[in-house]
């Protein structure tokens, strides 16, 4: 409903070339700090594979006509899949080689690409899908789109990137430079731009210089009380710094698949000691990989429980299984 219905957030390309789900808010922020340059490139590339594929000696003028004749069949259609478009829209239909000579290349249909393109420009966004646990959206035209008020317009981009890195600090901080410039995906000296500006305060994180909001630092830090947490895969808490051993521990190879995607992680007293999973009748099943002492086994044992109640038997699933993942699915 919150996306969907209401609004109040949005799916969108930005941090690393990484869809992300944040509140409408920041979208146009995320817009002109990282994704009109990813858009740029975006096209760029589109127009070399097009004319290096051979499907029109001017891949610009292309794209461009592909992106109409897009645009017109969602204004006169309404939304649909990336499948539907592609029939309908016989200028995206085209097929370009990827990895030729290799076990894994082949064939790929240039309407996926398109949409990235259209989308990440802010022309048209990803609407419901069938089901909430389904990948497959109906694309949809944005209102009011670039040239008319559209995400990012009118932001200036060293404004968009102080406040990414201020918004990112205030969340994960205090935190290391490396964290900074890899979640943004910014590089160094963008990021050493942005933080000129914020000016935060140099702390001591074991033996390592760490970065803090000027205003939090005598914030009195109150202890929680220990508590038990199940996140899903990919969750910003897990994916948060570059630097994860204080949190991670030695658990990353079974935890994380090899393109260092997260999955289900399972949390006690702020560090991951275990992963968890769904079998296919829907049932929570957990696995900690540290001894945490049985108080802590029982309130994660009451975590996963409460969980399998919440999602009442649907089966969610991310596309990378880590090693995890499959021994307790098996």
């Amino acid at each position: 409903a919150a996306m969907y219905d209401d609004g109040a957030l949005t799916k969108h390309l930005g941090m690393r070339r990484t869809l992300f789900v944040q509140e409408a808010s920041v979208l146009p922020i995320v817009q002109a700090a990282c994704t009109d340059e990813i858009a740029s490139n975006e096209r760029r590339r589109l127009v070399a594979a097009v004319e290096a594929g051979g499907v029109a000696a001017d891949g610009e003028r292309w794209l461009r006509r592909a992106e109409a004749a897009t645009l017109e069949a969602l204004v006169d259609l309404g939304p649909r899949t990336g499948q539907q478009l592609s029939r309908a829209v016989p200028e995206i239909q085209a097929k370009l080689m990827y990895a030729e000579g290799k076990p894994w290349g082949g064939q790929v249909g240039v309407a996926t690409r398109v949409l990235t393109v259209l989308a990440a420009e802010g022309y048209i966004r990803r609407g419901r899908p069938g089901s909430w646990t389904s990948s497959q959206h109906r694309w949809e035209v944005v209102p009011g789109g670039p040239g008319e008020g559209g995400p990012g317009e009118g932001v200036p981009v060293a404004d968009a990137r102080r406040a990414l890195v201020a918004r990112w600090l205030a969340a994960f901080g205090p935190a290391m430079l490396d964290d900074i410039v890899w979640w943004t995906g910014l590089g160094v000296t963008k990021v050493r731009a942005a933080l000129a500006a914020i000016g935060p305060v140099e702390v001591d994180l074991d033996g390592r210089v760490g970065l803090v909001l000027a205003d939090e630092v005598d914030r009195e830090d109150a202890r929680v009380p220990p508590s038990a947490w199940l996140l899903p895969s990919l969750d910003p808490t897990t994916m948060g710094w570059k630097e994860r051993d204080w949190y991670l521990g030695p658990h990353g190879p079974r935890l994380f698949d090899r393109n260092g995607n997260a999955g289900p992680t399972v949390w006690w007293d702020g560090r991951i000691v275990g992963g968890w999973a769904q079998r296919p009748d829907g049932e929570v099943v957990h696995l900690l990989l540290e001894d945490v002492g049985a108080d802590a086994a029982a309130a994660i044992e009451a975590e996963a429980s409460a969980l399998g109640t919440w999602l009442g038997g649907t089966v969610v699933r991310a596309r990378f299984p880590t090693p995890v993942e499959r021994e307790l699915r098996s």
